[in-house]
């Protein structure tokens, strides 16, 4: 299954993109430093999708961070 990065998917359009990506085949990896949303909004995406998928805490702004991250998602 094809990994997707989802920048900002706790927000109400990164939500619904991770929903939409699940119902075609694809597996959402979401960061979010949740400043403007909620992380109860991927728990409520989750379930509409019918399984869970990444969700990491952190801010696309700490490079060595969101370089880790990828590197660990893309084994």
């Amino acid at each position: 299954m094809k990994r997707v990065l989802v920048t900002g998917g706790g927000g109400y359009i990164g939500s619904h993109l991770c929903v939409a990506l699940v119902q075609h085949g694809f597996e959402p990896v979401v960061v979010d430093n949740f400043c403007a949303s909620d992380p109860r909004i991927l728990q409520r995406a989750q379930q509409i999708a019918g399984r869970a998928f990444a969700v990491h805490e952190l801010d696309c702004r700490d490079g060595a961070r969101l370089g880790g991250l990828l590197r660990s998602e893309g084994e």
